[in-house]
């Protein structure tokens, strides 16, 4: 395949993670449903484009917001940490237990 560069992909990306309305969504998401069925039961489907890279761009995202939410220097100085976690406290005031921070995973 054709390779782009960090400058090309920029709007590539933009375009594809664009705001839409919730028919487009379902729209986008019965089609991806339906596509993915159909490899599943080994049949042969294509997938229009821009809905490809919608489901790319989307995936990448989110493993990108993963990797930086699991990285050790997030985890340790961004997020609350424990290295070793205390007692449970099922109920309590997010700023109070952590300084409203969310916990380290």
């Amino acid at each position: 395949g054709e390779s782009l560069s960090p400058e090309e992909l920029e709007p590539v990306l933009a375009e594809a993670l664009k705001k839409r309305d919730k028919a487009e969504e379902d729209l986008i998401g019965k089609t991806l449903e339906t596509y993915n069925e159909a490899i599943a039961e080994g049949k042969t489907a294509t997938l229009d484009e821009d809905i490809s890279t919608f489901a790319f761009a989307t995936q990448f995202r989110g493993a990108v917001i993963w990797s930086y939410k699991t990285s050790e220097y997030v985890g340790e100085e961004v997020l609350a940490y424990l290295p070793v976690p205390g007692e449970y406290i099922g109920c309590g005031d997010l700023d109070e237990l952590t300084g409203g921070k969310a916990w380290s995973i």
